[in-house]
């Protein structure tokens, strides 16, 4: 079972991280296509003291290692803001991301959770049409 987990930056997403990631038996990635500060204990969120991003540069690294024929750096990966903001606009991912995310989904249950997706939903369905698509969406009175 394969979840992406969408919501624009504030929807609450870290939060629900937060709490899937108390279940073992999941595999979860914490924006796997952001630049993310290396130390940031908790991601946004603070609750786990632990950096979430850590895990995410872990997997950048071995996934170029065993592609020492793709032409990249792990910031690549860094697939919006800060580096190039408009790449978010946009309604694809390049080939390079999506091999990296299916890179990520060798578990046999996986979290990924995103906050540039939103408009490249057709990218994950191509990863995985059985996957479960959860959108986090902000209360606008907040």
């Amino acid at each position: 079972m394969n979840l992406f987990m969408q919501g624009m930056r504030r929807s609450g997403t870290t939060i629900v991280f937060d709490i899937l990631s108390q279940d073992s038996r999941l595999d979860l990635h914490y924006e796997p296509l952001s630049a993310g500060r290396a130390g940031a204990l908790g991601g946004g969120s603070g609750v786990q003291q632990l950096d979430l991003m850590e895990k995410t540069w872990q997997a950048r690294a071995s996934f170029l290692r065993e592609n020492p024929h793709i032409d990249a750096d792990i910031t690549t990966f860094n697939h919006g803001a800060p580096r190039d903001p408009s790449l978010e606009l946009e309604s694809a991912l390049p080939p390079v991301c999506l091999d990296y995310l299916r890179h990520l989904l060798k578990s046999e249950h996986n979290v990924i959770k995103f906050t540039r997706m939103y408009r490249k939903a057709r990218d994950l369905f191509a990863l995985d049409p059985d996957a479960y698509v959860v959108l986090l969406v902000r209360d606008p009175r907040d």
